[in-house]
Order: C-alpha cells, then sequence, then structure tokens
C-alpha cells in the first residue's frame, strides 16, 4: 500500500484494546536475550517474559529489580511502556531507573538509540527515561539494554499489624529513616487485610492497616 497511512495503534496486551482503527503491532515472538554477566547487563527484545529473563538471570546470581505482581506473563516491553516496577521499587527504583540504553522505531520508521550501556552517560538529553512508561506512544522500543544488580544472599519477610492506618505510616516513616532500605514495602488497609484472610486463607487477625516488609542482604545486615 505504497503512499497510504495507517493510524498507529500500540497496545498492552494486559491493558484494554484500543478504539481506534489501524494496526496492532505484536512483538510476541520478539524474544531475543543476550546476558552479559561481566557488564551486569542484558540485552532484550520486548517480547521476553520478565519471568523468563528472571529466571535465565538467577544461573548467574543476578536478576533485574522490577518485578510486577504479573512477572511470570508480563513481558518486558510491557514493562518498559507502563514504566512497572513493582514492590521492589522503594529499594531499587522503577523501570525507568533499571534501564541503560533503548533501540526504538518511531512512527516514521526512523531506527533511533537512547541512552548508552555504560554506568555513567552524562552527554546529551537521556531520552530513554522518557520513553518508559510513555505506553507506546512515543515511538515502538524494539530493544533494551537492562541494568542488573547482583542476587541478595538472603531475603526474609515480616508481617506486622496495625490498629489503623495512621500507626502505619508512622512505622513507614520510622524505618524509612534506618540505614538500611527495606527491598520491598507493601501497605494493606483494613479491607485487604479481611480479602487476605476470608478469600485469600492466610491465617490473619483482624487489623486496621498492615504492611509486608522484606529486608535483604547478607546475615550481618
Amino acid at each position: 500500500m505504497a503512499g497510504d497511512t495507517l493510524d498507529s495503534c500500540p497496545w498492552i496486551r494486559t491493558c484494554p484494546p484500543p478504539l481506534s482503527t489501524g494496526y496492532w503491532p505484536c512483538l510476541a515472538r520478539a524474544g531475543c536475550c543476550a546476558i552479559r554477566p561481566g557488564d551486569r547487563v542484558a540485552v532484550v527484545q520486548p517480547g521476553v517474559l520478565n519471568g523468563d529473563l528472571q529466571k535465565a538471570l538467577a544461573a548467574h546470581r543476578l536478576f533485574w529489580p522490577p518485578d510486577p505482581t504479573s512477572a511470570p506473563y508480563c513481558s518486558i516491553g510491557g514493562n518498559l511502556g507502563c514504566n512497572a516496577g513493582g514492590p521492589r521499587a522503594v529499594k531499587y527504583g522503577a523501570t525507568r531507573d533499571n534501564v541503560l540504553a533503548l533501540l526504538a522505531v518511531t512512527g516514521a520508521g526512523e531506527r533511533v538509540r537512547f541512552g548508552a550501556a555504560t554506568t555513567k552517560a552524562s552527554s546529551g538529553y537521556d531520552l530513554s527515561r522518557l520513553l518508559i512508561g510513555s505506553e507506546g506512544t512515543l515511538a515502538l522500543v524494539v530493544e533494551a539494554t537492562l541494568r542488573l544488580v547482583p542476587l541478595p544472599p538472603q531475603t526474609r519477610i515480616l508481617r506486622a499489624m496495625y490498629v489503623d492506618t495512621g500507626a502505619a505510616a508512622r512505622a513507614v516513616a520510622r524505618l524509612m529513616a534506618q540505614p538500611i532500605t527495606p527491598s520491598m514495602l507493601e501497605y494493606l488497609d483494613a479491607r485487604c487485610v479481611v480479602l487476605a484472610r476470608d478469600v485469600g486463607g492466610v491465617d490473619l487477625h483482624d487489623a486496621g492497616a498492615m504492611l509486608l516488609i522484606e529486608p535483604d542482604g547478607d546475615a550481618a545486615t
């Protein structure tokens, strides 16, 4: 259809489908992945599943910090499009904090590289941070260079119950003032506590709020 113009309507498959006419690019088969343990980076295509990447990285004692609850079936492209960082963002940052470089295709068909596969790249604008979270409206990401982190030797999960939201919020403030930042910190209100007990079958007593706290590190920390 030379000379014709089609509307580009990017769609992340876990989101509602768009109403616009046009074409929907599917990147499910773009699943190549190259892990460079010595550089602590992974170069991946957007169709790679987060959970599959984490399994491959674990063999090298590495992980990619973004871990949304949908990690077993969500793609890296979806993580990038939504800046979906998961509960570990409290310590390791969101998705855009763990990406070094992107290769994208604009609506005009131009291939553009953003960022650099180095720890520091301070020349020019870092437009990769702009693309991440734009849900495909600025360009179509076809390759990402991800920053990897060594797997912590140990993790622990603490469940803390509080009489109300205010008490939980004050506990969070005290916790974040400590020298060690938890790797995960999740808040549940009273209704979520009831649902977890009555629907999820978790052994919980009545509480106005609950915190799930996960520290990671070695035994000394």
